[in-house]
């Protein structure tokens, strides 16, 4: 790829309704770490493939 960048915005998983705000400590529920851990598969994949 030489000097490109590829920038990727990601939102994160699920996290508990109800909550609305910026920071907090009461994480993501399951769905959302499956969805988390499905985007970062994701990812890992296509920069293996851009990268040779």
């Amino acid at each position: 790829m030489g000097g490109d960048r590829i920038v990727i915005l990601v939102r994160h998983g699920e996290d508990f309704s109800g909550y609305r705000g910026s920071w907090s400590s009461f994480g993501l529920t399951d769905l959302g770490r499956d969805q988390s851990r499905k985007t970062a598969d994701f990812l890992a994949h296509l920069t293996i493939e851009l990268i040779g």
